[in-house]
């Protein structure tokens, strides 16, 4: 079982890889045990239900790591889903 430290900080490695200009800023990371900003996230969000594709987002099997600017902007967030047992990256979702 892994952190939530440890959560984010795969989450982080996850972004680099995909070039995420959102590192080279001031962010707010959000996360924790219940998912509640996810769910409320998906909760009003129709469009995002669509292509979670099997993604059950109530569940407690994965961190739902957020990372957004702290500056107001249109875009520039992240999503990055990581399994609590394995540390694995399960999903990765960028904000338009």
């Amino acid at each position: 079982m892994i952190t939530i430290d440890e959560a984010i900080r795969i989450g982080k490695e996850e972004l680099k890889r995909y070039n995420y200009s959102g590192l080279k800023k001031d962010l707010n990371i959000e996360v924790d045990e219940d998912n509640s900003r996810w769910i409320k996230y998906i909760e009003h969000t129709p469009s995002m239900k669509k292509s979670l594709k099997g993604i059950d987002p109530n569940s407690k099997d994965y961190y739902a790591v957020y990372f957004g600017p702290k500056e107001l902007q249109l875009g520039g967030d992240a999503w990055v889903l990581v399994n609590r047992k394995s540390g694995k990256v399960i999903h990765l979702f960028f904000g338009r």
